[in-house]
């Protein structure tokens, strides 16, 4: 379950935020990695949110996918 913001809320923005940049950082190293283009953003972005989806927590829990 991803965390949410209320509107209007500056202090719960930043959570909101902090999770796109992730998002972004992670799709960026994916592309790096494999050594292709921008243009295969729109494939590494489900990518690598279906792999963050199914990694499992270091503290020994499931993941989410589970």
């Amino acid at each position: 379950m991803h965390d949410t913001s209320a509107p209007y809320r500056h202090e719960e923005n930043s959570i909101a935020e902090r999770e796109v940049g992730v998002e972004k950082e992670g799709v960026r190293a994916n592309l790096v990695q494999a050594g292709l283009p921008p243009i295969y953003w729109p494939l590494a972005g489900p990518h690598f949110a279906f792999s963050l989806n199914i990694e499992e927590p270091l503290d020994g829990g499931e993941s989410p996918w589970a």
